[in-house]
């Protein structure tokens, strides 16, 4: 049994914010795995667990270099494989489409 899960880089809610001339100012550098995406990777991997460790837990990805710590951390959490999309844009998007 094979699982895919799809997971995606977001800010970091918990990164300082600071309010400088009435504008709210946040390190937008800190970036993390979704929460709801690591949770569909731990239920991947409860699965995988279930079944007397038949199948595989592979993490998919789009965006750019600087997303291979959000990776880091699924293949940290136990996901035998992971993908790797990358893109040319900082959104995670290729503008091109």
């Amino acid at each position: 049994m094979k699982f895919y899960v799809c997971i995606k880089q977001v800010p970091d809610v918990d990164a300082p914010i600071q309010i400088k001339d009435g504008q709210l100012i946040q390190d937008t550098d800190r970036k993390i795995l979704n929460a709801y995406d690591a949770s569909a990777v731990e239920e991947a991997l409860v699965l995988t667990e279930k079944h007397e460790g038949e199948g595989e837990v592979e993490v998919v990805l789009v965006g750019p270099d600087k997303a291979k710590e959000t990776i880091r951390k699924a293949l940290a959490m136990g996901a035998d494989k992971a993908t790797h999309i990358l893109t040319s844009d900082e959104t995670g998007y290729d503008s091109a489409i």
